[in-house]
């Protein structure tokens, strides 16, 4: 991993370090709110 992140141009690596965190982070964030309204729901009925 770290010999194809040597070997990109520095505008591919401001690119993709923002990309990379909002899809992991993207994913994780989802999955809490989605948590969160599921107990919401359940305790609403």
């Amino acid at each position: 991993m770290r010999e194809i992140f040597a070997g990109l141009p520095w505008w591919v690596k401001w690119v993709a370090v923002p990309v990379i965190a909002l899809v992991v982070f993207g994913g994780l964030i989802a999955s809490v709110v989605g948590f969160v309204i599921g107990l919401l729901f359940k305790a609403l009925i």
